[in-house]
């Protein structure tokens, strides 16, 4: 078993309003996770993402992103 989640946002980076996903939980089953289950989860997600229009992602994890993220 395995499980990807995302979900669409508008985040602001420089100033400006990008339209973005944000993946923010992954999990696979231990015995799956040697035949690279997760790569096959992140290619997906890739795709869906695409279909729909939003082109770049944030990847996060259980604690909050800091803000500003982002430097020139």
């Amino acid at each position: 078993m395995a499980l990807i989640t995302g979900t669409p946002k508008r985040i602001s980076v420089l100033g400006e309003t990008v339209k973005m996903a944000e993946v923010a939980f992954m999990a696979i089953h231990k015995n799956l996770r040697k035949k690279k289950l997760a790569q096959v989860l992140m290619k997906e997600m890739q795709r869906r993402m695409r279909l729909n229009g939003l082109n770049q992602a944030i990847y996060s994890g259980p604690e909050a992103n800091p803000t500003p993220f982002t430097s020139v």
